[in-house]
């Protein structure tokens, strides 16, 4: 773990904080992802050549995976920073296509007697799979209330599914 927050650091220059992790993302979950990435069928295999004792291949798979996870967050807060602040999801810069999917969408949501958090969170939360803290954390709401909407969201998504496929089909 300590090796973990000194990568951290000392390479991505990223201030790890012990409770909270970094955007929510603990050490103690690549280490995790790490091991189980050499265990798992198709896998990380020991390359013996490059690396002779097994604890070196492991310190090398770590980076590659530390790196991997800080690149997906900062991909993940790159999509969210682009949403407007007046919170109009219909006022995003994107394609004419994903505009006019979003707004399907956000109608069909409407339809479904969702709530103004329901369609907030639907973006970014469910499109682009951020993390309900994360969220919760742009939103300046409770992580609870992220977690309730997204539930009863969920029992909405075979409907806005069924939706798409019925455009798709009709395309």
């Amino acid at each position: 773990m300590k090796y973990g927050i000194f990568r951290l650091m000392s390479v991505f220059k990223i201030k790890y904080d012990i409770e909270r992790g970094f955007r929510g993302v603990m050490i103690e979950d690549v280490i995790s992802e790490t091991f189980e990435s050499f265990t798992r069928e198709g896998g990380r295999i020991w390359n013996k050549t490059k690396f002779e004792k097994f604890e070196k291949q492991i310190f090398s798979a770590f980076d590659s995976c530390l790196q991997n996870t800080i690149r997906k967050e900062f991909d993940k807060a790159k999509d969210i920073e682009s949403l407007p602040e007046n919170d109009s999801l219909e006022e995003v810069n994107y394609s004419s296509k994903y505009n006019e999917m979003l707004k399907i969408l956000i109608e069909t949501l409407n339809s479904l007697g969702a709530t103004e958090l329901e369609k907030e969170i639907f973006e970014p939360y469910y499109i682009h799979r951020m993390k309900r803290e994360d969220v919760a954390e742009y939103l300046g709401i409770g992580v609870n209330e992220i977690t309730k909407a997204g539930k009863r969201l969920d029992s909405k998504l075979p409907l806005l599914r069924d939706k798409l496929n019925k455009i798709k089909n009709d395309e």
